[in-house]
């Protein structure tokens, strides 16, 4: 790896423009253009992120409300080995662009508006996140017992019991506290002292507990709980500032895609496998197509396109949307993507997903009803 020249500089030009700044966060408000200035590969990512979590939760969807558990070989290899490879970047690339845009001190990032990302996090829990828990009170207890319906659901709300994919939200509330002590890090830190920290993240949160999982051992001693969110968050900002040759890149992408696929196959004859963010092969793979798309000029380009910029500004609320839709099909109807023949029927239950729940967004944003969340 060769790391970007220049970088001690432009580390004391962060630490310079840090210390010119106070307020009792450390972090003073201040005015900055960059801050109103939306970077092009980032909203083209955030696009392309959000149309894949959809598919990977159109085959996560099925598999956990089957009840039937009758899906072929073939299409549990299509819908775990090679739908999850293509899609299992998403979510931590997710991470890493709010890492990205977060922690630079260059922008305006105060204690205000760390309180205005929690309150929207806190209010798309307390709208979204109460429905969807009070619907599957409902679907599980009927409507006979309405005040038991209610109490199980704020239980549920408040234990992160309810949908999987509202995760997410609670995950982001804890990130979000922690940016003022991450970005006091990134302005001083030394590139050594960055090194060891992201080494040591990687290690301690995503290497041993995949070890542990796969080959069902318990080395736990040096695990720190914190998930490998903080890992994803920090790498976020620091590797599109790294300069790695092309074929570092590319091995890294295909050790990873390779590495995750024998794994997942392994899962079909009964292995224990993490598919989740703190898989070590998803963090290879996801972090290698994040720093090549933070080079591409092709994500820079597809910016230009309006559909592409109105996804990624309602990207949040697709993402809390489309479950309800998925849900409503298999759950309701009892409809699951066998009905058509293989690789169409998941097709059309992504496009249908996605559709459903970008026009839901759309159309709540000309409403205007999105402005509470700070969407106009």
């Amino acid at each position: 790896m060769v790391i970007m020249s220049g970088w001690m500089e432009k580390r004391q030009q962060f630490t310079i423009v840090l210390s010119s700044i106070k307020l009792f966060s450390g972090v003073e408000k201040m005015e900055n253009k960059e801050n109103s200035v939306k970077i092009k590969w980032i909203v083209s990512l955030r696009a392309l992120a959000c149309v894949a979590v959809v598919l990977l939760h159109v085959v996560a969807c099925w598999q956990g409300v089957d009840p039937s558990g009758s899906i072929g070989r073939p299409r549990l290899i299509l819908d775990q080995v090679i739908i999850w490879i293509l899609v299992r970047w998403a979510v931590p690339c997710f991470l890493m662009i709010s890492g990205y845009l977060l922690l630079d001190p260059n922008r305006d990032f105060t204690i205000r508006k760390i309180y205005d990302h929690i309150r929207v996090m806190a209010i798309a829990l307390l709208t979204f996140g109460l429905a969807y828990c009070l619907i599957e009170s409902i679907l599980t207890m009927g409507i006979s017992d309405i005040p038991k319906v209610l109490i199980t659901s704020m239980g549920n709300l408040i234990e992160a019991s309810g949908w999987d994919h509202m995760w997410y939200i609670y995950m982001m509330i804890g990130l979000y506290i922690t940016v003022p002590l991450i970005r006091r890090f990134v302005a001083s830190a030394s590139w050594e002292e960055v090194k060891f920290l992201l080494i040591t993240f990687w290690i301690l949160t995503i290497v041993i507990p995949t070890v542990n999982l796969f080959f069902e051992i318990k080395i736990t001693t040096l695990i720190i709980n914190f998930s490998p969110f903080i890992f994803y968050f920090l790498a976020g900002y620091y590797l599109p500032r790294m300069e790695f040759r092309k074929t570092t890149v590319a091995l890294c992408i295909m050790v990873g895609i390779i590495g995750f696929m024998l794994m997942m196959l392994s899962k079909l004859y009964g292995w224990q496998v993490s598919v989740n963010p703190d898989n070590l092969f998803v963090s290879v793979y996801s972090t290698a197509l994040f720093y090549t798309a933070s080079k591409s000029e092709v994500l820079e380009k597809m910016e230009g396109s309006k559909l592409i910029r109105s996804i990624s500004s309602l990207s949040f609320f697709i993402y809390i949307l489309h479950p309800f839709y998925l849900n409503l099909v298999m759950k309701g109807l009892h409809v699951y993507p066998d009905v058509m023949p293989i690789i169409i029927g998941e097709v059309v239950f992504w496009i249908f997903a996605f559709a459903a729940s970008y026009i839901s967004a759309f159309v709540l944003q000309k409403m205007g009803m999105l402005r509470l969340y700070g969407i106009k």
